[in-house]
């Protein structure tokens, strides 16, 4: 987790979590992408709406859910922008029982469950 930027944000935005195969509307989601001036050394955040996860991780999600378990997987992903740069990607996704897709809430720290997410796990598309 070092060389991470942190992250905080507010969980209540539905938005489709997909596989290669079909979609699931599958809890909340929060994703930004993080980029660090050069110049000034801030970071600038840019939201994103849409990511895949692997079977394996949803799969794990539900089993967690299916103990009524609020659950949260964190995950980071390195990727080159046309400029050659690298940005990391920060994944905080929130699940909790029963969903709510309407709600707006904020909650409280997130329960890491995994933090070895790899590029295997998640792949962007632009």
């Amino acid at each position: 987790m070092k060389n991470s930027v942190e992250f905080e944000g507010l969980v209540g935005k539905s938005v489709d979590i997909k596989t290669n195969t079909n979609k699931k509307k599958f809890g909340f989601l929060n994703l930004a992408q993080s980029t660090k001036n050069s110049q000034t050394g801030d970071f600038n955040t840019v939201w994103m709406n849409d990511i895949y996860l692997s079977e394996k991780m949803i799969n794990k999600a539900k089993g967690f859910l299916a103990k009524g378990k609020r659950i949260s997987i964190k995950g980071f992903y390195a990727s080159r922008t046309k400029e050659s740069k690298i940005v990391n990607y920060v994944i905080a996704v929130d699940i909790k029982e029963p969903l709510n897709v309407d709600g707006g809430q904020e909650v409280g720290p997130l329960e890491v469950i995994s933090n070895d997410i790899t590029s295997n796990d998640i792949a962007f598309f632009e």
